[in-house]
């Protein structure tokens, strides 16, 4: 049986995307993917050509980015509506939520919980530090 968990991508307030995972949802595992993830981003407005560095413009950009690279893992991963009203959520065992209201990554707040308790809330740095705890 894995440890499931959900991740959700949040534009403001607004969630555009929640990913279902079968497997490995503790922060030591998935925390980490996400934290990885998101270390190497570059937030842009419209496309930049020709860098050499990972680039998403906006958040349903990046929920696509993280899909992709899933699927290329071949991870078990399937879409959940973003229209529910989230009961489904805590019988998941975590639930990662991935806010972002502007194209900085110092922006992005974080948040991690255990089916409806809130263990985390806070920035990408705060985030490396709780999943390597």
């Amino acid at each position: 049986m894995g440890t499931k968990s959900t991740l959700s991508f949040y534009d403001d307030k607004q969630c555009v995307c929640r990913v279902y995972h079968q497997y490995d949802g503790y922060p030591s595992w998935m925390g980490k993917q996400i934290f990885t993830f998101l270390d190497a981003v570059k937030f842009v407005n419209g496309s930049e050509m020709g860098v050499d560095y990972l680039q998403y413009n906006g958040v349903g950009n990046l929920a696509a980015h993280w899909i992709h690279n899933f699927i290329k893992n071949e991870r078990y991963i399937s879409l959940f509506s973003t229209e529910d009203d989230g009961k489904h959520l805590w019988r998941q065992d975590f639930n990662y939520e991935i806010y972002l209201n502007t194209f900085k990554v110092d922006d992005l707040l974080l948040k991690c919980y255990c089916q409806n308790d809130l263990l985390f809330e806070g920035n990408l740095e705060k985030f490396k530090l709780f999943c390597n705890r």
